[in-house]
Order: C-alpha cells, then structure tokens, then sequence
C-alpha cells in the first residue's frame, strides 16, 4: 500500500511516522524538498519531488489556505484523499462543489505531540454521505472519532482561535513586568502562563489562518469581548450566569488536576 503526503510540517510528518508504522510505504511531497528529505529520513519514507500517479491513500496536511489547491491538485492521484484542515467552511464547500467522491474530511483534535495514536480524539465532517465517510475514516486511523457538520464545527474551533488570542494578548500586556509576574505566580496565573508558553510553540501564521478562514471567528469573539467588559464592572454577574459548564466541569477535580500538572512540570 502505497500513500502519498502532502505537506512535511509538523503534523504531516506527524501522519506520515502513523501511516508508516501501520504498514504503508509513504512519499512526502512539501514545497521544501530539503524539509521533506529531513522528514522522510526521521519516519522511514521518501522525499518526492514529482508524486506518483497512483496511490491507496492521498493525505493534505498543507496550510488551510492551500488546501483547497491542493485537494484539486491530488484528488485524482489516490482512491481515497484526506485533508485535515481546522477550519472547514471552504474546503468541504468546494469538495461538494466539484463534487469529488474520494475525499475525507476531518480534523484531528490534538497536535504532534500526542505519542499514542489511540488516544487522539478527531472530527469527521461528511462530505455527502456520513456512513461510509466514517467507515472509511476508521479503517485508515486509530483515533476517537466524532461526527460534526460544517457550521457546528467551525464555530467550535472560532474558540480556539479566540483561546490563542487570550493567551498571546495575556502575555503581549503582561511583557513589562513579565519578571516580578514569573516570580510572584499564583497557582491560577502559572497554570495560565503554562498555557500561553505552550500556545508559542504554534506558528504565527497557523494562528492568524484560524482567525481569517474562520467564518464564525469575529461573532464568537465578539461575544467573548462582551462578557469581559461585563466582568470588569460586574464579575459575579458574570459568574453566576456560568451554569452548564459548572454541570460539566467539577470544579474541585479540575483544582486538584492543576497542582498535579503544575507539580509535573
């Protein structure tokens, strides 16, 4: 079996070492042939400059915006393509337009970091037939999938766009007494710094992408702006008026998971 991956950054390469360990023989395509040899070298592929015409699985692992490009660039080169975009708004809408049969599109909730395949949790978000999209999707991966439509979901990840812009504006307003903040952190603040630091390790461009392809970004971020103006004059409206997450979240755990992660670190 044959597959063909279409972008060598973090998350293809990601895939690549996942499709390579479950038994698939892996070329890497990346407008970087050196990034794409460094890659393969490191997962046990290769590095291709010109792909084949023919292959069992095509996966799109390219900026959001390159996507769609790249989606009509491949589809007729493998028997099933998977993109893996994080905002889905255009691209299923053009797989739908040019009315592909052969495209997969999901999204993967976790990052490169995730060690175990079995544990990572992604989002299918059907194309035309939901069924059959799914069947296929679990027969190529290990993970936990959940079913989403396009709205449903992209409106979800407008709040990971809007979480990026919390931690990065917490650490830009913060940058002239980052020291006496370092030193004096309460639990709550290191935890939060924990978070921004970590939300570094995401390029710009990744982070500016989510923002600007994402349809439902500016409302949600607006309503976001909207309670924070309302917190500043009034924080117990505010916090009496979180009902549903306190049913979902337990709070004292959540306490405890906190020290634990801080202790770890």
């Amino acid at each position: 079996m044959r597959a063909l991956v279409v972008g060598a950054g973090s998350m293809g390469s990601w895939f690549a070492r996942l499709l390579s360990e479950r038994g698939w023989e892996v070329d890497l395509l990346d407008v970087s042939y050196e990034r794409a040899l460094r890659a393969s070298k490191e997962i046990g592929g290769r590095a291709v400059k010109e792909p084949s015409s023919s292959y069992g699985l095509a996966l799109i692992a390219v900026p959001i915006r390159e996507t769609p490009k790249a989606i009509m660039e491949h589809h007729e080169r493998a028997e099933v393509v998977v993109e893996i975009s994080s905002v889905k708004s255009g691209v299923v809408g053009l797989i739908r337009k040019a009315e592909l049969e052969n495209v997969l599109s999901i999204h993967p909730l976790f990052g490169p970091g995730l060690e175990d395949p079995g544990e990572g949790k992604a989002v299918l978000v059907p194309v035309r037939d939901p069924e059959r999209e799914l069947r296929v999707a679990k027969s190529l991966f290990p993970f936990k999938f959940l079913v989403k439509d396009v709205a449903s979901h992209d409106r979800a990840m407008a709040w990971l766009a809007v979480s990026h812009a919390v931690l990065n504006a917490f650490l830009a307003s913060t940058e002239d007494v980052s020291d006496s903040l370092d030193e004096m952190s309460t639990t709550t603040v290191r935890a939060l710094l924990t978070l921004a630091g970590a939300s570094l390790t995401q390029s710009p461009s990744l982070t500016e992408e989510l923002i600007k392809e994402n349809p439902f970004f500016q409302q949600e971020f607006s309503r976001f702006l909207g309670e924070l103006s309302r917190f500043s004059e009034d924080p117990t409206s505010v916090i009496n008026r979180v009902r549903r997450w306190r049913s979902l979240l337990n709070a004292d755990r959540c306490y405890k998971a906190l020290y634990k992660m801080l202790r770890e670190l």
